[in-house]
């Protein structure tokens, strides 16, 4: 993948106007940080290989050579099918820089999933990072004969494939070569002829209430949405950033790509998506950002040391926690808890030296943000969605840029020049129309959304958010998942509970309760009890107005094959309320028992 020793740096000549591209803020970056500056990281074989803007540069000009060798459809989305790598990366600009929108799938995405995508979008052309993912595409390549080639990269523990679908990335840098050794300028002639208003990204939508739609985001959206965060949360040059997410999500293309161009910042990849939290600690980002479930993994995984801890250690934990809570971080018993528990704790989790933690997604409980707020660590929460790539819900409105209102109902609405221009196959969305995001925002609380379509009615006549609630209920060390659900008229909640199998495992050997499978540990009394004490306690924290009474440990997880969650891992309330009819049903009637579809015999479990 790398360039010859030999071959001479490619002549990087940013233009003295503004840049209105991403692959135009490349060229400007290079000469405002300086062509042998630290750009890139990235991990290979547990040794970090660092990369300068200068080898940056040249290996996005030299991939976009190569692909003007293809002879593509102009405007044609490309795709790029992997986890986060610097490759993934220079694919993008590359692409972009001839005009070609690019659409990011997720790593985890099925066989099917991407052939669809791929044929409804006419892809002519894949990056896919290793064996994984091509075999993918492989599985389907009878059902996109419009791919004309596919790209791989990552070839370690594999053998090279047989087949002329598949190139090596190498063979592209190849052909670019040589095409810029006759025409030296002519992919800097293309950047030069980009607008803001040309397509950068397709994305796809969460797909939480229905069929994924793919949205077209601008460059100017995505190069404006920074300008929602603070001022002094502005990205500096030379911070570290960890890309832990994929590119196919708008929070890590608007916190990591577009910092990284316009401001700067320093991106590092993960070797590995299963490597990422220690690679993390390696580098210690100045900037972190998360969905949801992860900061709730985390906040799981410590409280599960804790409860396995001795009784000082624990003691003192809480007592700086506590203490923290209430002084600043002047204290001197604060400061003296820093340094003895806090300090290497966060530095545990690769969090010591962050400055702005967010959480992008799903709405945090107060529990969840308290109880890292009593480590040290502030969380913000983002608003991102495939039409949007970034909004901090605290800014006020931005005209010209992004300007946010509530309606009548509640419903979060937005305009302006960071959103998208349009959904695939529908007419472009005109830039001065307010668009309605489907979330409802709370007077309480304006930071909190929640999908409209799943706020409950209760039977007060009240209304519940439930996803706040399922946040805090997998802040419980042994609640992996959750899905909460009322009815109007019916006096309290009912919850399908997923346990946190590794955490409940630990528990259950310590008690040495027997059992082999997951079905088996959830069909175990004890297990009932412990999560029976643990909404109880919920209850009493929370003082509900509708209290959550009834509850089903289902013998399985939610699954992503079932339809039950996105490729995001959010659920997909509609396909479980369908799937568990009967249960939901038999709960909220205070049944004692009640039989699935698959004919398996759930307890139905009173507080």
């Amino acid at each position: 993948m790398s360039t010859p020793a030999d071959a001479p740096p490619i002549s990087h000549k940013a233009s003295t106007e503004t840049p209105q591209t991403l692959p135009q803020w490349l060229l400007a970056a290079v000469q405002r940080y300086g062509p042998q500056q630290v750009a890139l990281r990235k991990k290979r074989h547990g040794i970090w290989h660092e990369f300068t803007w200068q080898r940056s540069a040249d290996q996005v000009q030299t991939l976009a050579a190569g692909l003007l060798r293809q002879e593509l459809p102009p405007g044609a989305p490309l795709a790029i099918l992997g986890d986060a790598d610097p490759e993934c990366l220079w694919a993008q600009l590359a692409a972009q820089a001839l005009g070609h929108p690019v659409l990011h799938l997720l790593p985890t995405a099925s066989p099917q999933e991407i052939s669809q995508v791929l044929s409804v979008c006419q892809v002519p052309l894949v990056f896919a990072r290793d064996q994984e993912q091509w075999e993918k595409l492989q599985a389907r390549q009878y059902h996109i004969p419009q791919v004309q080639q596919v790209f791989y990269w990552d070839t370690r523990g594999h053998q090279e494939p047989d087949d002329p679908w598949l190139v090596p990335l190498a063979h592209l840098l190849e052909q670019g070569r040589h095409h810029l050794a006759y025409t030296p300028e002519i992919i800097q002639e293309h950047m030069a002829r980009g607008q803001g208003s040309d397509k950068a990204l397709v994305t796809l939508s969460a797909g939480t209430t229905g069929d994924p739609r793919l949205a077209a985001l601008p460059h100017r959206a995505l190069l404006a949405s920074l300008t929602t965060l603070p001022a002094e949360e502005h990205p500096q040059a030379g911070d570290n950033y960890v890309m832990a997410l994929p590119l196919a999500l708008n929070s890590e293309q608007a916190l990591g790509v577009v910092a990284h161009l316009t401001r700067g910042s320093i991106l590092n990849f993960p070797e590995n998506a299963t490597t990422t939290l220690a690679d993390l600690r390696e580098i210690a980002p100045t900037r972190v950002a998360f969905p949801a479930q992860v900061w709730e993994s985390q906040a799981r995984r410590l409280q599960h040391q804790l409860l396995n801890a001795n009784r000082l250690s624990r003691g003192m934990f809480w007592a700086i926690w506590r203490r923290r809570q209430r002084w600043t971080s002047l204290d001197p018993l604060v400061m003296l808890g820093d340094a003895l528990m806090m300090n290497p704790l966060r530095d545990k989790l690769g969090l010591r030296f962050a400055q702005q933690h967010y959480s992008v997604g799903q709405p945090l409980s107060q529990a969840v943000l308290d109880f890292f707020q009593g480590l040290g660590v502030e969380i913000r929460s983002l608003y991102s969605s495939a039409e949007c790539p970034l909004l901090d819900l605290r800014a006020p409105s931005t005209p010209g840029h992004l300007e946010q209102q509530t309606s009548e109902v509640g419903e979060l609405q937005l305009r302006g020049a960071a959103l998208f221009s349009g959904y695939q196959g529908e007419a472009p969305r005109p830039p001065d129309v307010w668009f309605s995001t489907g979330d409802i925002r709370f007077s309480a609380d304006p930071t909190r959304l929640e999908r409209l379509i799943d706020v409950l009615p209760l039977a007060s006549g009240a209304t519940l958010a439930p996803q706040l609630l399922e946040s805090r209920l997998r802040f419980c060390p042994y609640i992996a998942d959750a899905m909460v659900f009322g009815a109007p008229g019916v006096p309290f909640l009912g919850a399908l509970i997923v346990l946190d199998r590794e955490h409940l495992a630990r528990w259950a050997e310590a008690r040495q309760l027997t059992y082999t499978t997951y079905a088996e540990l959830a069909r175990q009394r004890a297990t009932a009890i412990l999560i029976v004490e643990a909404l109880q306690g919920i209850n009493a924290e929370l003082a509900l107005e509708i209290p959550l009474r009834n509850f089903v440990l289902p013998l399985r997880p939610f699954e992503v094959e079932a339809g039950e969650r996105t490729r995001t891992r959010q659920l997909r309330r509609a396909a479980l309320s369908t799937h568990y009819a009967p249960v939901i049903a038999a709960v909220l009637n205070d049944r004692t028992a009640v039989t699935t579809p698959e004919g398996e015999r759930l307890e139905i479990y009173s507080l």
